[in-house]
């Protein structure tokens, strides 16, 4: 009897330690593949900006002796518009 489970213990062993062997190969080709994905995406391309831009958007301010909560604001520029200071 105890040649017998002499014998399934290194089995058992073997078995696990090629199992552990594909587990290694398995997560270096995952490795691998995500690399080259990571490696194969372009560059985000830059947002292209309006020239012109407005925009209403909801400030905030909690600072003493100010207390501003939500109140509407209005964001613009207009890159055509020429500048007093030229």
């Amino acid at each position: 009897m105890d040649g017998w489970r002499s014998l399934s213990l290194r089995l058992f062993a073997s078995y696990q330690e090629i199992m552990n062997q594909k587990l290694v190969v398995l997560a270096a080709l995952v490795a691998v593949l995500a690399l080259g994905v990571v490696m194969a995406q372009s560059p985000p391309k830059k947002p292209v900006w309006p020239k012109a831009f407005d925009c209403i958007f909801g400030m905030n301010y909690q600072r003493p002796p100010m207390k501003i909560t939500n109140e509407t604001s209005y964001f613009y520029y207009d890159f055509n518009v020429r500048s007093v200071l030229d």
